[in-house]
């Protein structure tokens, strides 16, 4: 029922539906009425202060408007960190750290923060999105119930950037 829904967010933010669907699964698990301990709602778990800039005055258990807004703030994720990117991974990478730990942390850190959870996030992510971005994981959608989401199948499909989660300048000190 969300497969028209992500198609179009994709469309709008540039973020492969892949990436989208999966991010879904890792916020919520598809529960459109989901709420985190710290007060994330919705499908997406966006806070109150991040829905009431980005959801248009829509309610936040709405799973529709929830899929759209992922989709503005996942381009405007993007657009902001950009600069930091080499390539559509990274910035795919970058934008999904971007979503968990915030933008300051992003650029505060050159890259993906060292946080364990951010590094978690972005790595489950991609590699459920397939690996490169997920620009082949999810164009038909299937039952987008995408298995194995959460499940690590290293080394037979390496992260989005290939190194993994680190950026090349990270604290961690991984080079490309």
């Amino acid at each position: 029922e969300y497969r028209q829904a992500i198609a179009d967010a994709s469309a709008h933010s540039g973020v492969p539906q892949g990436v989208l669907a999966a991010q879904i699964d890792q916020e919520s698990g598809w529960n459109p009425e989901a709420v985190s301990p710290a007060g994330a709602q919705g499908i997406e778990q966006f806070m109150p202060a991040t829905w009431a800039e980005w959801g248009n005055g829509a309610d936040p258990f709405d799973p529709h408007a929830a899929i759209a807004a992922q989709g503005r703030y996942m381009k405007h994720l993007h657009d902001q960190i950009t600069p930091l990117s080499s390539d559509g991974n990274e910035s795919i990478r970058l934008s999904l750290a971007a979503y968990n730990a915030g933008p300051g942390a992003v650029f505060e850190h050159d890259g993906v923060p060292p946080f364990q959870e951010t590094q978690q996030y972005v790595q489950t992510i991609t590699t459920a999105a397939g690996g490169t971005g997920g620009a082949d994981a999810c164009n038909s959608l299937g039952d987008l119930s995408i298995d194995g989401v959460g499940e690590d199948d290293y080394p037979y499909r390496e992260p989005v950037g290939v190194d993994g989660w680190g950026h090349p300048r990270s604290a961690f000190g991984h080079t490309q």
